[in-house]
């Protein structure tokens, strides 16, 4: 489902920023798709770990800005790894594509019920069980 989720995402912020293109593979956009949300999917779970240990004092200091650049950078090596599949032209479009990446996958995600929800705390569970 995560690839799902990744796709969806990919394909949103291609339609949605022009200088972000997917080039169709066999004739098929859906095939370039679900082969650079495997990309991105490997990107996200092996690099983008190591990115954040790495600028983790700068993200502090940026009260969470860093990420931007770290969502940059992740669609920077999608577009380095697959560049055949994907053409990111611009480093606005970079920025605005690593944002909108992140915030529709983490929305697909939650949707498609891909994250775990968040365990409910025994406390809290009983003060609503006592109101």
């Amino acid at each position: 489902m995560r690839l799902v989720a990744n796709a969806g995402a990919l394909a949103v912020t291609a339609t949605a920023i022009p200088n972000i293109d997917i080039v169709p593979l066999g004739g098929s956009r859906a095939w370039s798709l679900l082969i650079l949300a495997a990309i991105f999917g490997v990107v996200n779970t092996l690099i983008k770990p190591l990115l954040q240990a790495f600028v983790l004092p700068f993200i502090f200091d940026t009260l969470g800005g860093a990420v931007i650049v770290i969502n940059s950078l992740v669609l920077y090596l999608l577009d380095a790894i697959a560049g055949n599949l994907i053409h990111v032209r611009g480093f606005l479009s970079y920025v605005l594509g690593g944002l909108l990446v992140y915030a529709v996958a983490l929305v697909l995600e939650n949707v498609l019920g891909v994250t775990p929800p968040i365990p409910r705390d025994d406390a809290v569970a009983r003060d609503e069980e006592a109101a």
